[in-house]
């Protein structure tokens, strides 16, 4: 049986929102989405690079 490649498409963004639900409700409050390191030092360096990158949109 040949599925069709428009229900294809719509099957796997509907499987690919399904796995970032499962993701992001298992992901502690605070951390902010898109970025999820697992070592506390990788995590410090990207906020420190968030917080660097904010100070110089609003110092412009």
């Amino acid at each position: 049986m040949l599925i069709d490649y428009d229900e294809f498409q719509q099957d796997v963004r509907r499987r690919k929102r399904e796995r970032w639900v499962k993701i992001l409700a298992t992901e502690p409050p605070g951390r902010a989405p898109g970025r999820r390191p697992r070592d506390p030092e990788q995590e410090r360096m990207l906020l420190r690079l968030d917080r660097a990158r904010l100070d110089k949109k609003t110092a412009t």
